[in-house]
């Protein structure tokens, strides 16, 4: 069985993103990952997928922001600097990818470039 798909999205791209989701709504994945900068749907094609496939959708954003006492990114990354940010996000992508049900996760286009999450994406 396909443990994980990671999938990246491109702003403004014409690439088929409803034949993707279509292919990848059938399949036995236990985590999905979208990767993209601000404003590439993550969330939209997230959401969408998740639907499809009729598990949880997890925005790793949301997650952090939760877990930062409803601060915003912005306002994060202005107290605690980039690292202070990109460790919150570790913490956060290593609590959503313990659960072991099925879900889509959105992460941001900086996530990759923390070692951890790195290191997980390429053995998925």
């Amino acid at each position: 069985m396909v443990r994980a798909t990671v999938v990246a999205l491109r702003h403004n791209s014409s690439w088929p993103v409803g034949s993707a989701l279509e292919g990848a709504a059938g399949s036995p994945c236990v985590k999905t990952y979208l990767i993209g900068f601000m404003g590439a749907g993550k969330t939209t094609v997230g959401r969408e997928l998740a639907r499809l496939r009729g598990v949880d959708f997890v925005d790793l954003d949301e997650e952090i922001r939760a877990r930062a006492g409803g601060r915003s990114i912005p306002e994060i990354f202005q107290a605690e600097g980039e690292s202070g940010f990109r460790r919150r996000e570790a913490e956060a992508f290593a609590s959503v990818v313990a659960d072991p049900k099925p879900s889509v996760i959105a992460l941001g286009g900086g996530a990759p470039t923390v070692a951890s999450i790195h290191e997980h994406l390429v053995q998925a």
